[in-house]
């Protein structure tokens, strides 16, 4: 509800959705960099705050410049890659826990992806001129 109200109130929409992500990647470093479980659970909440946040933002993007039928097959899409990244995700993680023995590995990689996502959000700059 606070990045919300912020990118309503700074009027920052979908361009600036690379703020929450960045959040939720930052999140998942948090419990490698440290070794208390408080600290864990406090990154992982964070990181489902950035990445629910950046959600919720995300689904307006194809609304932005694409209508009708073209909106529509953006929006199928988007669901058609969450739906594989739904499998592909927990088989990644359980395949790198038992490559290298521990989560940390599977949690870096997590965060890369985040990272990379970030990267990618900030492009949308160039796409979405209207903001």
């Amino acid at each position: 509800m606070i990045c919300g109200h912020a990118m309503s109130t700074i009027k920052a929409g979908a361009s600036s959705i690379w703020r929450c992500v960045l959040v939720g990647g930052v999140g998942l470093l948090a419990p490698i960099i440290s070794g208390s479980v408080t600290v864990a659970v406090i990154g992982f909440s964070v990181a489902l705050v950035g990445v629910t946040s950046a959600r919720a933002i995300f689904w307006t993007i194809p609304t932005r410049f694409l209508t009708g039928v073209a909106a529509a097959g953006g929006l199928a899409f988007i669901n058609s890659i969450a739906t594989v990244a739904g499998f592909v995700g927990p088989s990644m993680m359980g395949w790198l826990k038992e490559f290298s023995g521990s989560y940390v590995v599977g949690l870096l990689a997590v965060a890369a992806i985040m990272v990379a996502a970030t990267a990618a959000s900030m492009s949308l700059k160039l796409v979405i001129s209207k903001e």
